[in-house]
């Protein structure tokens, strides 16, 4: 896997589009996984709050590669004049699903939420990858769909894997040998996704027959499917269904081509990134306004479920209602602690924020995933500990009237 991702890299830095201005900074976005850095490049025009776009990298789930598409971000800024946020996630097998999921949407949400501290318009926002990205990105669009927020402009879908239930060996290529081999679709998904009964979640194949829900409402899609790519048959699939739920922007085929088509071919790769500029441009363009959660009165968005918040509400609101800022009081609290915890454990303190099970002897964490006096590490600990301890009890035998 080391060698793939070399190779890749070796292949790409400072070949493509090497004409495309650099002008980039590294940024660390918090989430409740673990803190995400991003590169971000922004674009040489005169927009001060340009839009801003989400780009998750490929890799199989398995490999940082966050520089690899350091030709497409350099592309995305100069031609669609937008802000591109390039994000390195934490991968498995470290981070199995649905880590990665999770904090793709905390990233996404964060871009959102703080465009006016970066200088960008958290309102005009898209998001994309390629390959795993690809994925990530569905994945994202799906839980802004459940969320209600925040509104995405449109998804970018590049060869991505949508459909981890079939066996990689079982999706057939037009070529004797396409680049995506039966082993490595192995390894990535059995990395990614240990548990072959979570790969037919929603978040991991929205492609697979299994999954049957409404997606109205979803943000529009650009989908591109290689035509010699393994993945081209699901690719198609997903697009088909994002059709019926009116939110297929364009499905575009790429002929002759195979997964990853853009890694060495600069042509296929110009082309392509041409037609994902446009899409951005064209989704953007016609909306500007104030970031996620902001602006006058009865132009904001509650900064919880993202809805445009009444007219009537006060000026100082934040949330639509009680059940949202409870919610967002929740979610605050629970990724507080959650850095906490992390940083905690990542100094080798681990003593002052977990605690032992007596039972079972693992290690957890009080007030994080358990209650603050909780004393066990499951009802299972604690259960078996009582009957213990009962069995354990010497109950002195009942006396009668007659008794001595």
């Amino acid at each position: 896997m080391a060698t793939v991702a070399l190779d890749l890299t070796t292949r790409r830095k400072g070949i493509m589009f090497s004409e495309l201005p650099g002008n980039s900074q590294d940024i660390t976005i918090p989430t409740s996984i673990t803190p995400a850095r991003a590169v971000v490049y922004r674009p040489a025009g005169q927009d001060p709050r340009p839009p801003v776009h989400v780009n998750f990298h490929g890799g199989g789930f398995v490999m940082r590669g966050v520089r690899l598409d350091d030709p497409l971000c350099r592309y995305l800024a100069a031609e669609a004049g937008a802000v591109v946020v390039n994000v390195d996630y934490a991968v498995a097998p470290q981070h199995p699903f649905p880590a990665p999921t999770r904090q793709a949407f905390e990233v996404v949400r964060w871009v959102a939420e703080h465009g006016a501290q970066h200088g960008w318009d958290g309102t005009r926002l898209t998001l994309g990858g390629q390959s795993a990205g690809g994925a990530l990105a569905a994945a994202v669009a799906r839980q802004a769909l459940e969320q209600g927020g925040p509104p995405i402009a449109l998804q970018v879908l590049h060869y991505p894997p949508l459909d981890l239930v079939t066996p990689t060996k079982d999706k057939r290529s037009v070529i004797a040998k396409p680049m995506l081999r039966p082993w490595m679709g192995e390894v990535f998904d059995n990395a990614y996704a240990p548990d072959p009964g979570m790969r037919a979640d929603r978040l991991v194949s929205p492609a697979h027959p299994a999954d049957t829900a409404d997606l109205t409402g979803i943000a529009p899609a650009l989908v591109i499917t290689p035509e010699y790519d393994r993945l081209h048959a699901e690719g198609g699939r997903y697009a088909q269904r994002l059709r019926k739920a009116g939110a297929l922007a364009e499905h575009h085929d790429v002929p002759r081509a195979d997964h990853a088509h853009d890694m060495n071919n600069a042509d296929k790769a110009r082309q392509s990134y041409a037609m994902i500029a446009r899409h951005l441009r064209q989704r953007t363009a016609s909306t500007t306004g104030q970031a996620y959660g902001e602006g006058m009165a009865g132009q904001r968005r509650c900064g919880h479920c993202g809805k445009t918040l009444r007219v009537t509400a006060r000026a100082d609101a934040i949330y639509c209602g009680p059940a949202c800022r409870a919610a967002a009081a929740r979610w605050h609290r629970h990724f507080e602690e959650g850095l906490r915890v992390h940083s905690a454990l990542a100094s080798g303190r681990k003593e002052q924020v977990a605690r032992r099970c007596p039972q079972c002897g693992r290690w957890f964490v009080p007030g994080f995933e358990h209650r603050r006096d909780a004393v066990y590490d499951s009802r299972a600990c604690r259960t078996a500990a009582y009957r213990a301890r009962c069995r354990a009890c010497v109950t002195p035998p009942r006396t009668g009237p007659g008794d001595v």
